[in-house]
């Protein structure tokens, strides 16, 4: 389970006006050989959620990295 929080509020409200993804591209963006994401929660705070199935945290923050999420957000992922 990771939690995600933005680095500053100005990445945030670009964030919210990005185009919208659908469920199923979001995860297909995140499935990778090491990693899946298979939920997420978010909501109007400065924060979210996500579920991932993942072998280590780092592969989870690679993940992230190839999507270039690293330099938007900042992940503290706990084993669940």
């Amino acid at each position: 389970m990771a939690v995600h929080t933005f680095v500053s509020e100005e990445i945030r409200d670009q964030t919210a006006n990005a185009p919208i993804r659908t469920d199923k591209e979001y995860f297909e963006a995140y499935h990778t050989d090491k990693t899946e994401c298979i939920q997420h929660w978010g909501g109007n705070t400065g924060f979210f959620y996500c579920h991932w199935i993942a072998e280590t945290e780092e592969d989870i923050h690679s993940a992230l990295a190839a999507q270039g999420m690293d330099k938007l957000i900042v992940t503290l992922a706990h084993e669940m």
